[in-house]
């Protein structure tokens, strides 16, 4: 196996990793609010960066200046129409609490075009509009500055996501605060902004790849110890009691490059992993709506789903919902291959 492909196995069995983590995120958020603080496990939250360097890594080894335009053009195409599969297959489940066209068709369709630039159309969704626009962005900018200018201007960025969204309490009365809110009056923290040092950074990693080193194995130990950082300025802003949101924290730029610098160089072999790439893209796409219609059918019928059984059941259900959806999608692809939009 050549240094292209050496990792590509790891790649795909980390994607499923993060989507299982991704979906205990959202349990917090639909079942689990203001349960132990709302920032118990922010290990939880290198799931999405990782997810956006992984995508911003594998399009960016493909680049090699002569090819550029056709592979960005094809990257951008897949996850369009990606996004658009899911929004039409998921439309049922999302109307009910959108309510998108209650106003008329117009403001409807407004409102689908402002969340998909600016936050989600249908659950979780914002990762794939963020991808694709973040991309587009590190891409133009790109052809005019070098990674360091970028990666500067993705932490900056990033800066502003972290302190509007998790140290929002101590500069509420700020201008960039009024600022990020009249630009982004769905929040910031997810939204594009978010993504762009991410795939600067997935960028920066590509651009290393032709050095050997760089896939050599790595020791687990940085890694694990750059989470504590992470926790104690989680905790910090528990103590705070500053944050409107637990999406960024500053120590993720030390902790996430850490990790998939070590996923990078894990020489995994996995006879399933192109199988496991496929279910994480269905569990990302589909597990919010599920996730949240099921706990409201709980509450209708008077079960407290914020029990820390009913929820940790409702985790295997959802899941277990999503394995099953995954397997019958790649059978119905086989045969027909409209259905590999899904992937």
């Amino acid at each position: 196996m050549n240094d292209k492909l050496k990792c590509a196995d790891a790649l795909d069995v980390a994607r499923f990793v993060l989507s299982l983590m991704v979906v205990l995120i959202h349990l917090h958020a639909a079942v689990l609010t203001n349960r132990f603080g709302g920032a118990e496990l922010p290990v939880l939250r290198m799931a999405v960066p990782i997810f956006f360097m992984i995508s911003s890594f594998l399009l960016f080894r493909r680049l090699d200046g002569r090819n550029d335009r056709t592979e960005l053009k094809r990257f951008l195409k897949r996850n369009l129409l990606l996004y658009a599969a899911w929004f039409v297959v998921l439309f049922p489940l999302t109307y009910p609490y959108k309510q998108y066209f209650a106003a008329g068709i117009i403001d409807g369709l407004r409102q689908i075009l402002l969340c998909f630039f600016f936050y989600s159309t249908f659950f979780s969704s914002w990762f794939l509009s963020a991808l694709i626009i973040g991309t587009l962005i590190v891409y133009l900018l790109s052809r005019k500055l070098g990674n360091r200018a970028l990666l500067c201007i993705g932490v900056l960025t990033y800066a502003l996501c972290c302190l509007v969204g998790s140290y929002r309490g101590l500069f509420s009365a700020a201008g960039f605060v009024a600022l990020a809110d009249s630009a982004f009056p769905y929040g910031i923290v997810n939204s594009f902004p978010v993504s762009i040092v991410w795939i600067a950074m997935g960028k920066c990693f590509a651009d290393r790849s032709a050095d050997r080193r760089l896939l050599h194995k790595r020791s687990l130990l940085f890694p694990v110890l750059s989470l504590v950082p992470l926790f104690a300025e989680a905790l910090l802003i528990l103590r705070l009691d500053c944050a409107s949101s637990h999406d960024c924290y500053f120590m993720l730029l030390l902790t996430v490059p850490l990790w998939f610098d070590w996923i990078l160089s894990s020489e995994l072999h996995c006879s399933c992993a192109r199988k496991l790439r496929q279910t994480s893209v269905v569990i990302y796409c589909l597990h919010g709506d599920m996730l949240f219609f099921l706990a409201a059918c709980l509450r209708l019928i008077g079960v407290d789903a914020s029990h820390l059984s009913i929820a940790l059941l409702l985790y295997v259900v959802v899941v277990a919902i999503c394995l099953i959806c995954a397997a019958i999608l790649r059978a119905i692809a086989r045969r027909f291959r409209l259905f590999r939009f899904f992937f």
